[in-house]
This record gives structure tokens, C-alpha cells and sequence, in this order.
């Protein structure tokens, strides 16, 4: 008994062994630019490339000379049987310098489990602003034609731009009024994916459609039911029509 005991372990181990070791995630890491000054905005993108299920969240350490903006995180995708994933950080330089960024890590999640992985570090060149000659010498007085035309114009463009704000005003609240309330997706579509999810068959194709369709709001907890569902092993599809219940709920 202790024996078949010893192997049944060794089948499990050597199980999770071999999905860690076959699966390959490569990961890009780049920014929008190499080169700016302090407080430009900068984005730093990053992407997974896995040739199996899985999903990553971006961790970046605190750095005095960088300000971390905001962040924002891309659905997983299944592509010519690869699965990726996108992510874009909005970062500020605080000072001139060479800026170098490490300790950037990617908290890659996967059925079996979540495993931290180092990135590269990336560096920017925070170039000074030009160093500009002081002048106390009074500016000339502007002509008094040329101070009533400027005033006149400025005066005019208040107008217009008063103008236009109303009639964008005015425009917004039709439009509030003519549409519906309700933005999540339309009755019958989640109705066609609850009577596909009742049979045996997880319907991969429907629920791609439905989360790759730009005109449908889903929420996040029904989104990552979806993407689960559709691309792992471990699928729970009695947690998904919970949710869908949930999501037309008025």
C-alpha cells in the first residue's frame, strides 16, 4: 500500500513537473519612446506571449525619480495557438538623467499555480529643458489699434466657443434621452450563451464572440469566468450562467 502511495505522488509530481516544463511564456518589454524630458508623459508596454493558459499582472518598484501614473491591463487573447495578453503602464520622469528602470517583475497566473518572473531592466534619457538667457530689458507696449483688435478677436472666440459648448450641450442631452440606460449586453445574446452553456459542450466559439465583440460591456468577475472557461482545463460553467443572471438583473 505505501508503495502505490509513493507512486501515485511521483505521478502527480512528475505531472506538474512536466506542464511547468513544457510551457513556454516569453515576455516584451519596450516604451513608447527613449528619449524625453522631466514630467513627459511615457508609456511602458508589456507583452506575454504563452503557449499555454495564462494570464499576468506588471509589478513595478517604487522609484524616486519615476512617477507611476496609471496602468491599464488588455483582455487574454487566443491567437495561432498562442495566448497573449498586453499591458501599459503611463509613467512620468521626475528628473534629468539617465533613467534606469529594473526590478520590473511579471506575476504570471496559471491553473497550477502563480510564479513571479524577472524582467530586463529599460533605461531613458531624461534630456534637461534649454537653459534660457535672462532679459530685463521692459517689453514695448503694444500699439493701441493693435490692442483693440486683439481684444476684439479674443472677445469673438469667447463667443463662438460659448456657442459651440451649448450646441454640444444641447446635443448630449438629446442623445442621453433617445438612448437607453442600459449598456451591458443585449437580452438576446446572453440569452443564445446560457442555453449553449446548458449542454455538454463548452460553445469556445460563442463565448470568443461575446468577448471580443466592442460593443458589448461585460464585467470583469464575467469576463474572467469567460476567458477561464473557454481556455483552461478546470472550467465552471455553473459559475458563469450565476453570473450571467447577475449581468441582465435589472
Amino acid at each position: 500500500m505505501l508503495r502505490q502511495i509513493k507512486f501515485l505522488l511521483y505521478l502527480i509530481f512528475s505531472f506538474l513537473f512536466w506542464n511547468n516544463a513544457s510551457a513556454v511564456t516569453n515576455f516584451k518589454l519596450e516604451l513608447s519612446r527613449t528619449e524625453c524630458q522631466p514630467a513627459d508623459v511615457v508609456e511602458l508596454h508589456a507583452e506575454m506571449i504563452s503557449s499555454e493558459f495564462a494570464s499576468f499582472n506588471l509589478a513595478i518598484p517604487e522609484n524616486p525619480a519615476l512617477h507611476l501614473v496609471a496602468s491599464q491591463k488588455r483582455p487574454l487573447r487566443y491567437e495561432n495557438g498562442r495566448y497573449l495578453q498586453n499591458e501599459i503602464w503611463i509613467v512620468q520622469p521626475k528628473v534629468a538623467g539617465l533613467l534606469r528602470i529594473e526590478g520590473i517583475r511579471a506575476i504570471v497566473n496559471r491553473p497550477t499555480g502563480e510564479k513571479a518572473v524577472a524582467l530586463p531592466a529599460i533605461e531613458l534619457t531624461v534630456r534637461s529643458y534649454g537653459s534660457v538667457e535672462d532679459n530685463f530689458a521692459p517689453a514695448p507696449l503694444p500699439e493701441v489699434g493693435e490692442f483693440i483688435y486683439t481684444k476684439a478677436s479674443l472677445s469673438l472666440a469667447i463667443a463662438l466657443a460659448l456657442m459651440v459648448m451649448g450646441i454640444l450641450t444641447a446635443c448630449l442631452i438629446k442623445r442621453n434621452k433617445d438612448e437607453p440606460d442600459e449598456i451591458r449586453p443585449t437580452t438576446a445574446a446572453l440569452a443564445r450563451l446560457k442555453a449553449a452553456l446548458t449542454t455538454d459542450d463548452i460553445p469556445v466559439a460563442l463565448i470568443e464572440s461575446t468577448l471580443n465583440d466592442a460593443s458589448r460591456t461585460l464585467s470583469p468577475e464575467l469576463r474572467e469566468a469567460l476567458e477561464h472557461l473557454a481556455y483552461s482545463r478546470s472550467s465552471n460553467a455553473k459559475r458563469v450562467l450565476e453570473l450571467l443572471d447577475q449581468e441582465v438583473r435589472p
